[in-house]
C-alpha cells in the first residue's frame, strides 16, 4: 500500500445523518488498519453485490483473512496506484464503529499515460448504516480529495457503478464542484458472474473550457456536413450533454467517417486525444 501518513480527521456531515445513524460522528483515514477494514471486507465477501474485491477475495478463498487483506491492497496497487479511506463512526461512548470503505486511484490502469483523470471507486458500505443518506459525503470527501492533490493539474474525475442509488447521486450535483456527466457503459466481470456499470465524468472548469476551444477549432477547420465537422458537433454533444444526447457509439463512428477523409483533426487536439483515450480504456461500450 502506498506510505500514507495523514492522520484521521473529523467528516463534515449532516447532524441529522449522524443521528439517524446513532454515531456521534465519523471519522476518515487513509492509514489503512485491519480492525476498520476487515470486518467491512468480512461482510462483502457475503455480499451478492458488483464490487471488484469480491473477485479479489474470491481467488483468496484459500488464503488466511490477514493475508487475504494484505495481498488485495497489494492487487490494488498493482492495477493502478490507489489510496484507500476508510471511514468509522464513535458511538456516544466513543467507540470506534466500522461504517465504510472507499477508493482513490491516480488513473483508470497503470498504462495509461495521461495525467489528472483519478477515479473514485471501491465504495462498501456497512449494511446498517445504508440508507441513511452517507453515500453523498463519501462522494464530496473523495472529490475534494483530487481536487487538493491534483490542483489545476486535474482533467476529470471518473466514477462507475452498476447500483442506481451511485448514478442518482452523482448526477445531481447540488454538492459537488461539478456535476458528473453520464458518458455511457460499461461491462464488468465481479467473481464468476458479468454486470453492465454506467460510467460518469466530472471534468474540472479548466478541461471542459480546453475541451471546448479543441472543438471549435475542429469546427473551424472543417465546413458544414463534412465528416470534421460532424465529428466536432458529436463530441460539443458528448461534452455538454453525455450520452443521453450523443452516444459513445456515435462520436466513435463519426471519428472514423473523419479518419477515412482525412478529417481527424483530434491528432492536433491534446484534450480530446485525451478524452477519447480515456473513454477507450474504460473502455466504454461501442
Amino acid at each position: 500500500m502506498r506510505e500514507n501518513r495523514t492522520s484521521a480527521r473529523a467528516m463534515p456531515i449532516s447532524k441529522d445523518v449522524l443521528k439517524e445513524a446513532g454515531l456521534a460522528g465519523l471519522w476518515v483515514t487513509s492509514d489503512v488498519s485491519e480492525t476498520i477494514l476487515g470486518p467491512l471486507l468480512k461482510e462483502l465477501e457475503g455480499e451478492n453485490c458488483v464490487h471488484s474485491w469480491r473477485t479479489h477475495l474470491h481467488n483468496l478463498a484459500h488464503r488466511s483473512f490477514e493475508e487475504r487483506l494484505s495481498v488485495l491492497l497489494a492487487t490494488e496497487n498493482s492495477i493502478r496506484p490507489t489510496t484507500t479511506f476508510t471511514y468509522y463512526g464513535l458511538d456516544s461512548e466513543q467507540r470506534v464503529i466500522p461504517v465504510a470503505a472507499a477508493t482513490v486511484a491516480d488513473r483508470i490502469s497503470s498504462e495509461f499515460p495521461f495525467e489528472g483523470f483519478p477515479v473514485i471507486a471501491r465504495a462498501y458500505i456497512a449494511r446498517e448504516f445504508r440508507g441513511l443518506g452517507l453515500y453523498p459525503f463519501l462522494v464530496r470527501h473523495r472529490l475534494d480529495h483530487c481536487v487538493q492533490e491534483w490542483g489545476r493539474r486535474l482533467r476529470a474525475v471518473h466514477v462507475g457503478s452498476a447500483e442506481p442509488t451511485v448514478w442518482r447521486t452523482v448526477t445531481r450535483g447540488f454538492q459537488f464542484s461539478a456535476p458528473f456527466l453520464h458518458i455511457g457503459r460499461e461491462t464488468l466481470h465481479v467473481a464468476e458472474s458479468e454486470h453492465e456499470v454506467r460510467d460518469f465524468l466530472s471534468l474540472s472548469e479548466t478541461y471542459r473550457q480546453d475541451l471546448s476551444e479543441d472543438i471549435q477549432r475542429g469546427k473551424e477547420w472543417f465546413p458544414s456536413g463534412t465528416p470534421g465537422r460532424r465529428l466536432a458537433e458529436a463530441l460539443e454533444e458528448f461534452v455538454s450533454r453525455g450520452a443521453s444526447a450523443m452516444s459513445y457509439a456515435e462520436v466513435w463512428s463519426r471519428l472514423e467517417s473523419a479518419q477515412r477523409a482525412g478529417h481527424d483533426w483530434t491528432v492536433r487536439c491534446q484534450s480530446t486525444r485525451e478524452l477519447l483515450a480515456f473513454c477507450e480504456a474504460i473502455p466504454l461500450m461501442r
